[in-house]
């Protein structure tokens, strides 16, 4: 079985104890870092069995409850994966939530590059953002010459900032 196909039926299996009958369909990741050396893999939980409120108690508050299954999936099925030499990254999309906070935080990144070009003592610093999607902020301004982004603080209280690139 492929590592993909695994996560997929442990998503489903644990959906289903959880009382939920859905099914949980592989689909690509609508942004990706070219230069991780992870395997991303984008589980997606079909809503066509679910009701509102239940879409809603998956997800949580901002999202926490889908967090949670993202992490349980990543730490489980990557526990026998050291021993292979690869890590797949596993994202749990729901309704559109994850493709939603993608887009919001493509805006954010736009829209920090926007305020700091020019002004070289200006610095962005945004509100706390969990670790995953601080990355994806990294990773739409990397290409920037004339910007740097870093985070800032401990977690889970980690900033990140958005400032002209120091000479």
């Amino acid at each position: 079985m492929q590592q993909a196909d695994k996560g997929s039926d442990w998503l489903k299996q644990l959906l289903n104890l959880m009382g939920y009958s859905v099914q949980v369909k592989l689909a690509q990741a609508p942004i990706v870092d070219p230069e991780s050396t992870d395997i991303n893999v984008w589980l997606e939980i079909d809503r066509s069995n679910l009701n509102p409120q239940q879409i809603e108690v998956l997800l949580g508050r901002d999202g926490a409850n889908l967090d949670a299954i993202q992490y349980l999936a990543n730490l489980y099925l990557n526990l026998d994966r050291e021993a292979e030499g690869d890590r797949y990254f596993y994202t749990v999309e729901l309704d559109g939530y994850r493709t939603q906070k993608q887009e919001q935080l493509k805006s954010l990144a736009e829209a920090s590059a926007k305020q700091v070009t020019g002004t070289p003592s200006k610095s962005i610093r945004s509100k706390i953002y969990p670790h995953r999607e601080r990355r994806i902020v990294h990773m739409l301004l990397k290409e920037q010459a004339d910007l740097e982004t870093f985070s800032q603080g401990q977690e889970p209280h980690r900033q990140l900032i958005v400032r002209p690139r120091q000479s």
